[in-house]
């Protein structure tokens, strides 16, 4: 039998997933930036999406996403001497 399902839960999974999507964006641009061409650049988010961290700790609704998110972004903002975005 399906219990209710809460709200703020399903709020917190739909951020994680979101920033999960966004993390795997970022490592496509870093990809591309590091002068990969884009089918190779896809084998970078297919590892992180596809490894056993991202589907049981980062899907499941902690900050882990968040985290990986922004390591991922500091990463790209390195890559691409957008030095002044860093302290953001």
């Amino acid at each position: 039998m399906l219990g209710t399902w809460d709200p703020a839960l399903f709020g917190m999974l739909m951020a994680s997933s979101i920033l999960s999507a966004s993390t795997a964006v970022t490592i496509i641009a870093i990809g591309i930036r590091m002068g990969l061409r884009y089918s190779t650049a896809l084998i970078g988010p297919m590892l992180f999406l596809f490894n056993f961290a991202v589907a049981n700790w980062n899907l499941s609704g902690y900050v882990d996403s968040g985290e990986a998110f922004f390591l991922a972004l500091t990463m790209w903002c390195l890559l691409a001497d957008r030095w002044y975005l860093l302290p953001l």
